[in-house]
């Protein structure tokens, strides 16, 4: 990933499959994700063009298969649409270059830029340590290797003590959680829990696209190797993306008289914490910025 590559466009390319056409057809729809509701991150955002243009005016998109020996090209400019009034954007095949026959991925340029929402993706370093802590997982798990304006988006790791150090009592450093709550019906097509009374799906009164799933969290807790006064909690993830970093809600109870108080487990360091772990939360929808959970503690 390099973003901004230059002062007149950002550049975001990878080296996967590319598309087809199909694919790429459905990509620029409003609204569409090809990702799967119940085991991918990529649902509920804000879409691929109206992303795109709140950076810039332009966008361009260049995607090939291995085996192909053109690229699909595509060009959003949305000042011309807007101007013609025709929502148009056609793909056209661009022959691949005698050097690019074996080439294969997406790439997408953005111009004509808006300074106003470019401005903050000028802290590289800063970009690419929030990119490391948010893609961390999946960083490590798929090996994936990320760069961002030439500095790679290191995967964070939490410093904590080894899991075979315990405690006087016994009591391991890590801990590993894998817990079923319970399975509940869950419709693919809406994204909705249904309660046990729920005869259909509440959004859309089917039946078709219910299925039995497992609510589970898995991960684990630990003992950190330092004590802080703010870096310390738990990591809410679901799907392997960092959506709420150092969560402290578990160390807070609501009162009789619905006050919320902390309670934080000292020994000896006052306002100082190291307790802290991943918990994944697949089954928590997220909120369109993917920034929160919706009703996680419920």
């Amino acid at each position: 990933m390099n973003s901004p590559n230059s002062d007149k466009e950002i550049i975001v390319s990878d080296n996967g499959t590319g598309m087809d056409f199909d694919q790429l057809t459905r990509s620029l729809k409003a609204g569409f994700s090809g990702n799967n509701p119940i085991y991918k991150m990529g649902l509920f955002g804000m879409g691929f063009n109206i992303s795109t243009a709140r950076l810039g005016q332009k966008t361009e998109i260049i995607t090939c298969r291995e085996d192909d020996l053109f690229s699909y090209k595509v060009t959003i400019d949305f000042r011309e649409l807007e101007t013609s009034s025709k929502f148009n954007a056609p793909i056209v095949k661009v022959p691949k270059a005698a050097d690019e026959l074996n080439k294969h991925g997406t790439e997408i340029r953005i111009s004509n830029l808006n300074w106003e929402h470019i401005k903050p993706l000028k802290q590289k370093v800063k970009i690419a340590k929030e990119l490391g802590k948010t893609y961390g997982r999946i960083i490590r798990d798929k090996s994936i290797g990320l760069v961002y304006e030439g500095h790679t988006c290191r995967p964070f790791s939490h410093c904590v003590w080894n899991k075979l150090r315990t405690g006087r009592d016994g009591t391991p450093a890590i801990i590993d959680i894998d817990k079923v709550i319970d399975t509940k019906r869950y419709c693919t097509n809406c994204w909705a829990w249904l309660v046990e009374t729920d005869p259909a799906c509440p959004s859309c009164n089917e039946t078709f696209n219910l299925k039995i799933r497992e609510r589970r969290v898995r991960g684990w807790i630990g003992v950190q190797r330092f004590f802080d006064k703010e870096h310390y909690g738990f990591d809410l993830i679901r799907n392997g993306r960092v959506i709420r970093s150092l969560d402290k809600e578990l160390f807070y109870w609501m009162t009789d008289n619905d006050e919320k108080m902390f309670e934080y487990p000292r020994d000896g360091f006052n306002d100082l914490g190291r307790f802290v772990g991943e918990l994944e939360l697949n089954f928590v929808q997220v909120t369109h910025q993917k920034d929160a959970f919706e009703n996680v503690y419920n």
